[in-house]
């Protein structure tokens, strides 16, 4: 649609900014006008949105120029008529490269919120206010960035020093090349420039551009919606200083948080299994052509990504490869979820996490990525996956999710097994299929207030151990030797059992999927853990705790 070309735009109202009572915002809004912006980002704000999608889907550029087919008509975009159309100066700095030192030097005192320098790999919160709306412009009306804003980086720096310091720019030069960044062929710029894309073909005559709409009113910088800007960012300033008002709602911000990004539906189904026909699915199971093929009780059943995005009710629009997932995001995602308000290690644990997001650790390693083992090592999947939930990446769950579970049914492959709710409701859709009879999952396993409640108490117990440290070498000290708890583990497997998903050792899904154990999984067979897991695993020791009692 149309409307993704500027879910994230900017546009100003000059003559309403300019009228406010904030000396400090008017003088930046004065600066951009002084820079020669005021006609690129102040322009009639209207798009005509059946011709950027045409626009946008035919465009392509050769030998300086962009080229285009709207309505069947070819449109050519010159780097001059887009310097004409928005009277945009055409001397100084064309490449941010060759912005002064002294200038940025400058600039990080001007803008900075406590008068020291601020720091280029930091966020925009160390700002003024007025400068953190002038980092957002930058974002996204000028550079048109993706996603997390908060992050500072050398580019959005530059651009603001050029306003703030007066450096003349060559913006014609400068925003052609963005514009041409975004119709590239893999280009990883973000659409954009919506409303002056649109002012450019209505200078083509000949073409039939379609009904025009209004920009969004809360995208454009009037009094107004300064003030709301202000207001959230107060807000969140207070919270960074204060601290403690933002881990009392930081629980319920990130299951809510889940539930943005549309998980819902295949984290929260109906928690019912059918142990025999998963046992049946997983020894058939193959995948031809993207598509995953098994027997259950004989019958033929056919698992499309489309039948898994309907069922769980998947946005299919995102990333659907983690290697896309924005650094800034990444970046931002690394502070929010930190204990101690720097930027955690990735190659560390996540004891480094509130505890919150210690928890969406464990859910993304049980029951998104799907895990084996210890849980409580940091990977860069299991972070990108918490930055697309943390920073509200969009994902294309339904590629992401249907990939796991091509892996898990591959030959060969190390994927460990598991959505057993998930297999369960997509199996249940073909009526020909006998299911046998159903179980409850386990309700250990099933996150509630009691459960999370639990795992807060454990994980608390854990982070007392590893601070005290001498206790902890003590209680392991007197634990049995690592030689006895492997003489164990083939007494504990040789247990027999009824045949069922949970217990039929000479499945390989099984043994795998129960250390796993994703948090919507089977019930694990009487197994002890691998003894490399330490004892303040907090996860561990949960999981322990059920096979004890089961």
């Amino acid at each position: 649609m149309a409307s993704s070309l500027y879910s994230n735009a900017q546009h100003v109202d000059f003559d309403s900014v300019l009228a406010m009572d904030d000396p400090g915002m008017v003088s930046m809004f004065k600066a951009i006008m002084a820079s020669g912006l005021r006609g690129f980002l102040g322009c009639p704000a209207v798009v005509y949105e059946d011709a950027l999608v045409d626009f946008f889907e035919n465009a392509s550029f050769r030998n300086g120029v962009v080229f285009s087919t709207v309505d069947g008509q070819i449109v050519q975009i010159t780097e001059k008529l887009f310097a004409e159309k928005f009277e945009l100066p055409i001397e100084g700095l064309g490449d941010l490269s060759e912005m002064p030192k002294d200038a940025i030097f400058d600039a990080r005192s001007i803008v900075s919120l406590s008068g020291e320098q601020i720091n280029l790999s930091g966020r925009k919160n160390q700002m003024k206010m007025p400068y953190r709306l002038l980092c957002d412009i930058v974002a996204k009306a000028i550079s048109v960035k993706a996603r997390s804003f908060n992050a500072i980086t050398v580019e959005k720096f530059s651009l603001m020093t050029a306003v703030v310091c007066g450096v003349k720019m060559n913006w014609e030069k400068y925003l052609f090349g963005v514009l041409m960044k975004m119709v590239a062929v893999k280009s990883k710029q973000a659409k954009g420039f919506a409303i002056q894309i649109s002012l450019l073909l209505a200078t083509f005559p000949a073409v039939e551009l379609g009904e025009s709409s209004e920009f969004p009113a809360s995208k454009i910088l009037s009094k107004k919606t300064v003030l709301r800007f202000v207001s959230i960012n107060d807000r969140d300033g207070a919270e960074v200083v204060a601290g403690a008002a933002k881990k009392k709602d930081v629980s319920k911000t990130m299951f809510k948080a889940l539930m943005a990004s549309g998980l819902r539906g295949f984290l929260g189904c109906p928690a019912v299994v059918y142990e025999d026909a998963l046992v049946d699915f997983f020894e058939n199971a193959s995948v031809w052509n993207g598509v995953v093929f098994s027997t259950v009780d004989g019958q033929i059943v056919q698992i499309t990504e489309k039948l898994f995005a309907e069922k769980f009710e998947l946005p299919i629009e995102g990333l659907g490869d983690l290697s896309e997932m924005p650094k800034d995001a990444i970046f931002d995602a690394r502070s929010i979820v930190s204990l101690y308000g720097e930027q955690i290690n990735l190659s560390g644990r996540k004891n480094q996490m509130k505890m919150p997001y210690r928890l969406l650790c464990d859910i993304v390693a049980k029951a998104i990525s799907v895990k084996a083992g210890s849980f409580n090592a940091i990977t860069v999947e299991k972070f990108s996956l918490m930055t697309a939930v943390v920073c509200g990446v969009k994902m294309n769950w339904p590629k992401y999710l249907f990939g796991v579970l091509m892996k898990m049914v591959s030959a060969k492959s190390k994927q460990a097994k598991g959505f057993a709710i998930q297999i369960s409701l997509l199996l249940a859709t073909f009526p020909a299929v006998d299911l046998g009879e159903a179980s409850a999952f386990s309700a250990s396993k099933i996150l509630s207030k009691k459960t999370v409640f639990r795992f807060v108490s454990m994980n608390n117990k854990d982070g007392a151990e590893e601070a005290a440290g001498d206790a902890k070498k003590k209680a392991v000290s007197k634990k049995r030797p690592a030689a006895d708890i492997e003489a164990a583990v083939p007494k504990k497997r040789r247990t027999s059992k009824k045949r069922s998903i949970s217990s039929i050792s000479s499945l390989e899904m099984v043994a795998v999927a129960e250390e796993a154990v994703p948090i919507q999984q089977m019930a694990e067979q009487l197994d002890v853990e691998e003894p490399r897991c330490s004892s303040a695993d907090a996860v561990d020791l949960i999981i322990q705790q059920v096979l004890n009692e089961t």
